[in-house]
């Protein structure tokens, strides 16, 4: 029932999306616009073959692919573990919640982009800068719903486990991080979307060589609005995988199995 369901989801988007690019297609023949500033779909399927096909041994789009998801990665293993522990020791303990909770507040109104800039000052171009922007915008919604979900445990639960016999570590191993675990997963797809951008951003401005960002940045210095289509069109696709398929499949086979979380 629920693959039925994923198929005729998937065939009504397929159905729009392929019903926006007649459109987008008709519109830029009809109406004569300059194909180099308004290219049609067909022209920007042309660029996207012609950048992924091999060349000199390697793939042009497929290098900056592998290098904006290194680079994710590498943000996404620093700054989700740091954010997920803020969140439950802010959660867990008065005092750390009395730190963590007002840095976390005056923070997160800051767009991460807007530290570029500075960590552009302090560690130059390059993966460190981009890196440390992507982990700071992960880091900061998973430790807010992090925070929230261990706050919102009833505390029933925990006194129940500690009348049994168990000790703080069986606390949170048995009751607080299952009970929180939809609000950290809802974290990580936060996490996930800001990082996403965020990285994009910071490779307009920090990448030297590669990166979707920067083959982005850089096709707009020569008007290669078609490049420019190509790169917004990877950036849309991975984006769709990363944020919703896969965190979806992972809620799918914890929160939603254990009966957390149900899906509509």
């Amino acid at each position: 029932m629920r693959f039925q369901q994923f198929l005729r989801n998937a065939g009504t988007s397929a159905l729009a999306l392929a019903a926006l690019l007649v459109a987008w297609e008709i519109a830029a023949r009809v109406t004569r616009l300059n194909p180099s500033i308004f290219p049609p779909p067909s022209a920007i399927g042309r660029t996207l073959l012609r950048l992924a096909e091999p060349s000199g041994g390697r793939s042009i789009l497929g290098l900056d692919i592998v290098s904006s998801l290194l680079r994710l990665g590498l943000g996404l293993a620093i700054g989700a573990p740091v954010g997920l522990a803020l969140g439950l020791a802010a959660g867990i303990n008065r005092y750390a919640r009395s730190i963590v909770h007002p840095l976390v507040n005056v923070l997160i109104p800051v767009p991460p982009y807007a530290w570029v800039p500075l960590l552009l000052v302090w560690l130059g171009p390059g993966n460190a800068t981009i890196t440390a922007a992507t982990a700071l915008s992960a880091a900061l919604p998973l430790a807010y719903t992090t925070m929230a979900g261990v706050r919102g445990i009833d505390r029933l639960q925990v006194w129940a486990m500690e009348s049994l016999g168990g000790d703080k570590r069986d606390v949170i191993r048995h009751v607080i991080l299952p009970g929180a675990l939809a609000s950290i997963l809802a974290g990580l797809r936060l996490s996930l979307g800001q990082s996403w951008r965020t990285l994009i951003g910071a490779e307009f401005l920090a990448a030297r060589d590669s990166g979707l960002g920067f083959l982005i940045y850089h096709a707009q210095q020569f008007l290669a609005v078609d490049t420019m289509f190509a790169g917004l069109v990877t950036l849309g696709v991975l984006g769709f995988f990363l944020i919703y398929w896969l965190v979806t499949v992972i809620e799918d086979r914890t929160v939603v199995r254990w009966g957390v979380m149900t899906r509509r």
